[in-house]
């Protein structure tokens, strides 16, 4: 069956010529009285042609001439494409004229050399434009000399053969000439300089989105003292940073101070803080994170082994005497039973001495303990433990676990050290710990910590209680030979030695005051650094009050106020001082709160929803774009899976827009959802 013929006519005016795209699209030229011409398309529906275009992206016009030599030349028109053909070229068009090239499919244009031939007017200029920012590589242009105002390639090839009406196929010898011709002319084909950003996609290199915000280099001066040389030992012979000892350091020796002295960080006010704290190393499997906070934790390992083997011990002569506790309970009772009468059976029982004590297990700290088991610890070490992980994220993880929800709020009771815990089970019966004081140290990497940090759940303030979390930068490669070195000893006896005293503690050596409402023993800032704490507080609290700051980072830098004044008194204590805390102590605690802020601005920009969402459709963009062109609601259904547009999809969009990755489409006809160009540079990747 043959195929049929295009219309003669449409709208009453005469078909001038076709020009076929495919077996099944066309574009036709019809003439209008006053000199006009309507170009419409035609698909093959049927029996028959039927005037419309098909669907986006459309196909360019003369494909089948790419095989060609030489480069491939884009022109607006299918009349002035067909023109090269007649000429030997090789030529494409787009369908729909200077405004449309979007809707067509430049891909297979990819790796061939590409001159455009505007027409000698605007509209052809902003064509040229157009097409430069769709396809994957620079073209040139080439305007040639000679042409009448909006004149073409067929004007240009009239010039020079005025008998030629501009549709008709060129005889062998005129071909030759013209394309000779063309080809001489080519020389003068420039580098397209595109002006119109928002048409050409063309616009300033990509700003790369926001990664890790920068940290400072650790100064060990922000430690105590009797920490400083150790700390930077383990650090140089394990080849990691310094933040990792240092945060365990820290943590170790505050869990060791924990309620049995607290701060008060006003003069007069009775607000007090204890010293337990949290820590968290944040790096890649390589960054050597639990190695170097196992060397700080050595003393606090040795106090563990040495108080359970007293444990043991102490068990061994409990087990013992309760043995011969119930020998006598026995005979007594049984001296009881014979008695006749409620007086002498009394008088028998009396004789009965209390039953001995069951040994006290002196607890430092714990790696696997449920939270019955936990809570068990903290009833008999009031003053606090450490829960030492090799990675937090089983911890966070747990809490999700049906039948955990309530050890979520035991730590987060924990991390304030100050109030009371019941525990009430059938089996078990009530369980009271009049203060919960839970120190937390642990390690994560960078991609589990984001997603814990975008999870709903996480609005409770448990990650903002991770107030020593550090994410330094790896240091500078260093072979294993050249730090193969014995340790520093005089340090390491310093610290232990430290860590031994702060463990056998007696606030009374400190000349701490004493409550007795509520039985604790306490210190104040001296008078200097009192004035510089009221300071230091009201600029904090200024900031974190700024509606510019992200909620989570707010949240966090708020418990700064407490966390200071912790740090202080450890300092203070550590380097073996004695009644108020004074400016060194402070002046430490507040350089490694600047420091660890720089660390919190890592941790959380990394893990910002609108950052993590744009990069998200950053990487989509490939494989979601058409021609260089995306729209909103592609984008929302490919990160948001038919979800709503949230504030966070929203700010993405933004972003990627601030940072020259998108940019809003201004040809976009299609109305409602926003339409943007995709950057050069994202297309040829």
């Amino acid at each position: 069956m043959s195929t049929p013929a295009i219309p003669s006519t449409y709208n009453g005016n005469p078909r001038v010529a076709a020009w076929f795209y495919s077996g099944t699209v066309a574009v036709a030229r019809f003439d209008t009285p006053d000199g006009g011409k309507d170009c419409v398309p035609f698909k093959l529906n049927g029996g028959g042609w039927q005037p419309g275009a098909p669907p986006e992206p459309r196909p360019l016009y003369g494909l089948d001439t790419l095989e060609r030599p030489g480069p491939v030349f884009v022109c607006e028109g299918e009349k002035c494409c067909a023109a090269l053909h007649g000429l030997g070229l090789a030529a494409v068009a787009s369908m729909g004229g200077a405004d449309a090239p979007h809707k067509s499919d430049w891909r297979p244009l990819r790796g061939c050399e590409v001159v455009i031939l505007p027409d000698a007017n605007e509209p052809g200029e902003r064509y040229a434009q157009a097409v430069a920012g769709l396809l994957d590589t620079p073209p040139r242009v080439l305007r040639l000399e000679g042409l009448p105002p909006a004149g073409d390639i067929v004007d240009w090839i009239q010039a020079r053969l005025p008998a030629w009406n501009g549709y008709e196929a060129l005889d062998g010898a005129d071909a030759l000439e013209m394309a000779d011709a063309l080809r001489a002319a080519l020389e003068g084909a420039q580098p397209l300089e595109v002006t119109d950003l928002e048409i050409s996609g063309d616009w300033p290199d990509p700003v790369p989105l926001p990664t890790a915000p920068p940290v400072p280099a650790f100064d060990p001066a922000c430690l105590p003292e009797k920490f400083q040389a150790w700390c930077t030992d383990i650090a140089d012979r394990m080849g990691c940073a310094p933040e990792f000892p240092a945060v365990a350091a820290m943590v170790a020796a505050g869990t060791l101070i924990g309620r049995q002295v607290f701060i008060r960080p006003k003069a007069r006010d009775a607000w007090q803080e204890p010293c337990n704290l949290w820590g968290a190393a944040i790096g890649n499997p390589a960054a050597m994170k639990s190695p170097a906070m196992l060397e700080a934790l050595q003393p606090l390992r040795a106090l563990e082994a040495k108080a359970a083997g007293a444990h043991d011990g102490e068990t061994a002569i409990y087990e013992r005497e309760a043995a011969a506790w119930k020998s006598v309970e026995a005979a007594v009772k049984k001296k009881a039973a014979k008695c006749t009468d409620m007086e002498s059976a009394r008088a028998a029982l009396d004789e009965l001495p209390d039953p001995p004590t069951p040994p006290v297990h002196r607890r430092y700290y714990t790696s696997d303990a449920t939270p019955e088991k936990l809570c068990t610890i903290l009833q008999d070490n009031p003053h606090g433990v450490l829960v030492l992980l090799d990675e937090l994220s089983g911890l966070f993880h747990s809490f999700q676990r049906q039948g955990r929800e309530g050890s979520r709020q035991l730590y987060l009771t924990g991390w304030g050290g100050k109030e009371s815990h019941t525990v009430d089970r059938i089996a078990r019966g009530t369980g009271y710990i009049p203060a919960v004081c839970i120190s937390l140290l642990g390690t994560i990497q960078p991609g589990v910590l984001r997603e814990l940090l975008l999870q709903d759940d996480a609005r409770d303030g448990l990650a903002a209680r991770l107030q020593l979390a550090v994410w330094p930068d790896l240091p500078a490669f260093a072979s294993l030979e050249s730090r193969d070195r014995l340790p520093d000893f005089a340090a390491r006896d310093s610290y232990f030695q430290t860590m031994e005293r702060l463990a056998a503690l007696d606030p009374r050596t400190l000349d701490a005051e004493h409550d007795e409402r509520t039985n604790s023993h306490f210190l104040r800032f001296d008078a200097d650094a009192q004035s510089l704490f009221y300071k230091w507080h009201d600029a904090l609290l200024q900031r974190v009050r700024d509606d510019d700051m992200p909620g989570a980072l707010c949240e966090h830098l708020s418990k700064y106020r407490g966390l200071l004044p912790r740090l202080a008194l450890i300092s203070h204590i550590a380097d073996g001082g004695r009644g108020p805390v004074a400016m060194p102590a402070f002046m430490r605690a507040q350089a490694l709160c600047e420091l660890l802020e720089a660390h919190a601005h890592r941790m959380y920009a990394a893990a910002s929803p609108e950052i993590a969402l744009a990069k998200k459709a950053l990487k989509a963009l490939p494989e979601v774009m058409e021609n260089g062109r995306v729209s909103q609601r592609i984008l929302q259904r490919k990160l948001l899976r038919n979800g709503p547009a949230t504030p966070e999809f929203q700010a993405a969009i933004e972003m990627l827009e601030a940072h020259n990755y998108l940019k809003r489409d201004r040809a976009d006809r299609t109305g409602g959802t926003r339409a943007f160009i995709v950057h050069p540079e994202i297309r040829r990747n």
